[in-house]
């Protein structure tokens, strides 16, 4: 079970061990026991028809776990014992101390090399060889932890040498896989990702210092220095119709001159794209009819 995961039992206090310090809740923080009981307990004797179960005579008793209270191990401690009719539900403590001095356990560590954050030595090339951590960021930060909170280690590396990733088949391999059988208690720094977190919980050990760049805005650079500048959407606009219209004006004037001169002329799509042809940096020759000549001059000096 998850840590955050709330334990209720409710028995008698001879099952308090067995509950409370039951495999399956290794992981959870303070799983809860209630129990009640005799205040006086009478002769061994006494049928069942004969006890007192009245509220002053009943205790109600309140049992946790304490993780490592015991040398480093696990224990269980009374958290209350007081008559069922003299409790106070707003004023019950049912909480244990948090974990803030480990007694001295010695716990593992599945580590791989990942510089600057963290730095290995092999020890051996046996399997479940232990490493040496050498100085590294982490490093440092288990070595504060340590002090702090009086715990020792034993870091090891998994025998592929990898973090650790999701088969197809859903096993682990790596690092991970030394966390998912339990071979290890904690790792070093590892990606988080969406499968990895379905079974191990993050834990942040330093602060992060979060960069923002702040940048202004682009702005429209100056004429001396743009290369090319795009029209404005009037400008297109305005530019087209004046295209369309001295097309139509070209083609006109040069069908008039021809049926003058009993020359040919070209038509309308032609004198349109003359005129689009005519604005860029290498226009087509000009037409050898002086109204065209005329015509093309007036555009380009427009």
């Amino acid at each position: 079970m998850w840590p955050d995961t709330q334990v209720v039992f409710v028995g008698y206090k001879i099952k308090a061990t067995s509950f409370l310090r039951h495999r399956a809740l290794r992981n959870t923080i303070q799983p809860l026991l209630f129990s009640l009981e005799e205040a006086e307990p009478k002769s061994k004797g006494i049928t069942s028809s004969s006890v007192d179960l009245s509220p002053e005579r009943i205790i109600l008793a309140g049992y946790s776990r304490c993780l490592y209270c015991q040398n480093g191990y696990s224990k269980v401690v009374s958290l209350f014992r007081r008559p069922l009719d003299a409790i106070d539900p707003k004023r019950l403590n049912i909480s244990v101390d948090p974990v803030e001095n480990f007694q001295g356990t010695k716990f593992r560590v599945t580590s791989l090399s990942y510089f600057p954050y963290i730095d290995n030595r092999l020890n051996s090339e046996e399997p479940g060889r232990t490493v040496t951590i050498l100085d590294s960021l982490d490093k440092r930060i288990l070595d504060t932890l340590t002090g702090h909170a009086n715990f020792t280690f034993e870091a090891t590396a998994p025998p592929d040498m990898i973090p650790g990733y999701l088969s197809s088949n859903g096993s682990w391999n790596g690092m991970m896989l030394d966390i998912a059988e339990l071979g290890a208690d904690f790792s070093t720094c590892i990606t988080i990702n969406p499968d990895r977190l379905k079974i191990l919980d993050k834990v942040r050990t330093c602060e992060t210092d979060w960069i923002c760049i702040v940048s202004p805005q682009p702005r429209v650079l100056p004429r001396y220095l743009v290369i090319t500048r795009t029209f404005a959407a009037d400008v297109w606009i305005y530019l087209l119709v004046t295209i369309m219209i001295w097309g139509v004006c070209l083609w006109a004037l040069q069908r008039t001159e021809s049926r003058l001169s009993g020359e040919g002329s070209e038509s309308l799509s032609e004198s349109i794209l003359y005129g689009w042809a005519a604005i860029v940096d290498h226009p087509p020759e000009p037409p050898s009819n002086l109204v065209g000549q005329m015509m093309v001059g007036w555009l380009q000096s427009y």
